[in-house]
Parts: C-alpha cells; sequence; structure tokens
C-alpha cells in the first residue's frame, strides 16, 4: 500500500471457476474501492493470477489507520466471496449508483493475436463505479463467455 496515495496493490492466486472474477470485483466495488488497473492470467492448471490496483473511493478521506481497517475488510469479503449475503449486499450497493455525463469516447480492442487461448479485451472508456463489474455481468450472463481470471 502506497501511504501517500492511498493506493493498494492486490494479487490473488486461486484456483478458477465461474464468476470469480465478479466476484473478486464485486468484493472491491462493496469496499468502497475503485480498480484502476487489472491484469488477468489464468495458467494452464486452472491456477488464476490476477493482479490489481485499487485506491478507495475519491470522496473517501482516510488516514493510514482507516485504510487499514479498509484492507482488512476488503480481504474478509473475498474470504466469503459465494455466500448469499455478500451478494445482497453487493445488490442493494449497485442500487445507491448514482449516473455520471461521459465526455470521453469508449474505444475497445479485440485482440485474438496475442494468446493461442484466449481473446484479451481492451477497453478505454470513462471511469464510473460498476464499470468493470458491468462489463463482466454482459460477457458472463448475456453472452454466455468464458472469462477467466
Amino acid at each position: 500500500m502506497d501511504q501517500n496515495s492511498g493506493l493498494f496493490d492486490l494479487t490473488i492466486v486461486a484456483n478458477d471457476r465461474r464468476n470469480f472474477l465478479l466476484d473478486v470485483i464485486a468484493a472491491v466495488i462493496s469496499s468502497d474501492m475503485n480498480v484502476l488497473e487489472a491484469r488477468i492470467f489464468t495458467l494452464e492448471n486452472n491456477t488464476v493470477v490476477d493482479t490489481f490496483k485499487l485506491s478507495v473511493k475519491e470522496n473517501l478521506k482516510l488516514n493510514i489507520n482507516d485504510l487499514e481497517k479498509k484492507k482488512k475488510i476488503l480481504g474478509e469479503k473475498l474470504k466469503t466471496l459465494n455466500t448469499k449475503n455478500f451478494k445482497k449486499n453487493l445488490a442493494d450497493k449497485q442500487r445507491q449508483n448514482n449516473l455520471k455525463i461521459f465526455d470521453r469516447k469508449t474505444t475497445i480492442t479485440i485482440d485474438n493475436n496475442s494468446s493461442k487461448t484466449y481473446t484479451i479485451i481492451k477497453v478505454s472508456t470513462n471511469d464510473r463505479d460498476f464499470l468493470l463489474y458491468d462489463i463482466l455481468m454482459v460477457l458472463l450472463e448475456k453472452r454466455n463467455c468464458c472469462v477467466n481470471s
């Protein structure tokens, strides 16, 4: 954690499963944190190595003790990703999401050449709450894609 900027680096190594990445993003969002960067890798043995750069929401002014508490809460949520209570809390938080007006053009790049096994999708757009979560929901639920963490 960078104490001056409130940035966190999070690395998760786990066995992959359906909606794993979606659940991790949900845990981050429900902890009042933003995903600034995500690098997602799935090894041939179905192990995922996911690295994230996280920050607390910009409207939260926290001291170092508060940041440590946020980090601990996120860790606890990551341990309980599959519970019904976790899913309900996320749904409640998502309903509170405010709409924003966007002024930047969205670009989406689909790369089928960099990997023999996977398609790489790069999205550049305005940031907003639940952006990565919503993208994953569309891919997983609406398009029935397999998203490896």
